[in-house]
This record gives C-alpha cells, structure tokens and sequence, in this order.
C-alpha cells in the first residue's frame, strides 16, 4: 500500500472511532506528554482520555462504503498517540473527540501542509456519505509549526446500521520527516457546546521541534 492510500486510511480511521492514548502524567491528570514524540496536550477535566481496550473494541464498529477499507481499518489501522472524548465511553452516540497520530512522511516529505492535507483528504467522497468540504485546506500554526487545516462534514454508519452525521476540524502538521495528523470532530448539535473546549486543547498543544 503506498503512503498516500496509508496515511488517508489512518486519516479516515481516526475521524470517527474513539481511539486510545497512552497518556504520560505530568504531574496532572488533564496533561498528556510523549517525551518521545515531543507533543503535549492539555485537557478540560471534564473530558476523557481513552484506553487501548476501548480502540479495539471500537474498530468492530467501523461501516465504510469501502467493504476492503473497512477491513483495513479494523485489522491495521494504528492505535493514535492520544485521543481524548467529552464523554466517557461506552456512549450511545457520536462522541465528540479529539486525536492525534504521528506517522512518518516516506515520500512526501517536503511537501508543504496545504498540499498534504489536499492529498489526505482525496477519495473521502468514495468514502463517506455525504462528504463535503465546509472550509478548505489552508495555511496555519499549531505548536508554533507550519500546519494546514480544514472543516468537513460527513455521515457514518455504526453497528446496528444507525447514522450519524459528524463535524471534523482536521489538521496535518508536519515536523521533520513525520507529520502529526490531528481531527476534532462532532455532531452538529453539540458543536456550539464543545468548540470553546477544542479552542483551549488546540491553543495549549506543544510540539517540540
């Protein structure tokens, strides 16, 4: 499978599963660090960091429109860096999440972020249900490093054929020869509620260079 078909199955993975992290106390519960990955995190007490038990039991849910990337997704997609969620799992609903993969770049590396996050993004129409594109990919800073951002929407089907239609802030910011691949996502009836939240995750990350 080459690096562009890899890093947008791992991109499509993590828009709409609730992950696991594996978080490094700082001294505070609310703080996620990987002193190996150099990223940091803070979140509001009253979200959730997510437990490796939680991501496998998760993948059994994933319906795609793709029967072959579906099985993809539950056989080898990787588990996040971190994933955080307003609710405490197990939630009857779409649970509005945060989460955050580093992978290396291959053979993209160099190119910049608006052009990767282009790249990622191809193919979701063949993916999701009623994929659109609510902003387009543009230029940004997360962690003071160049990064590239845009707004989606989209519906997803789970286990008992139920749909749900989800918001997702996405960001890709590349560090070196690894890119970090960030989604905060929603459904629309709890945007207003959670968006100050992502703002002040968003605002506290730190990469270190």
């Amino acid at each position: 499978m080459n690096i562009f078909r890899a890093l947008s199955v791992l991109l499509i993975f993590f828009l709409f599963t609730s992950p696991s992290c594996y978080a490094e106390a700082e001294g505070d519960e609310n703080t996620f660090h990987s002193p190996t990955a150099g990223f940091t995190i803070v979140k509001p007490g009253n979200w959730h960091f997510l437990s490796a038990e939680r991501i496998m039991e998760n993948r059994g849910s994933v319906r795609l429109k793709d029967k072959e990337l579906e099985k993809m997704v539950r056989e080898r997609a990787q588990l996040p860096l971190v994933a955080i969620t307003r609710y405490a799992e197990p939630y009857n609903d779409l649970n509005p999440s945060v989460q955050v993969i580093l992978r290396p770049l291959g053979e993209l590396q160099g190119k910049p972020p608006v052009e990767l996050l282009d790249i990622l993004m191809g193919g979701f129409e063949q993916v999701f249900a009623d994929f659109t594109v609510q902003e387009q990919p543009g230029k940004t800073t997360v962690g003071r490093l160049n990064a590239a951002q845009a707004r989606i929407a989209y519906t997803i089907s789970g286990p008992d054929d139920r749909e749900y239609v989800a918001i997702s802030r996405i960001w890709v910011i590349p560090r070196g020869s690894f890119i970090f691949l960030m989604s905060m996502g929603t459904p629309p009836d709890k945007e207003d509620e959670v968006v100050k939240d992502f703002e002040k995750m968003l605002s506290s990350i730190k990469i270190e260079e």
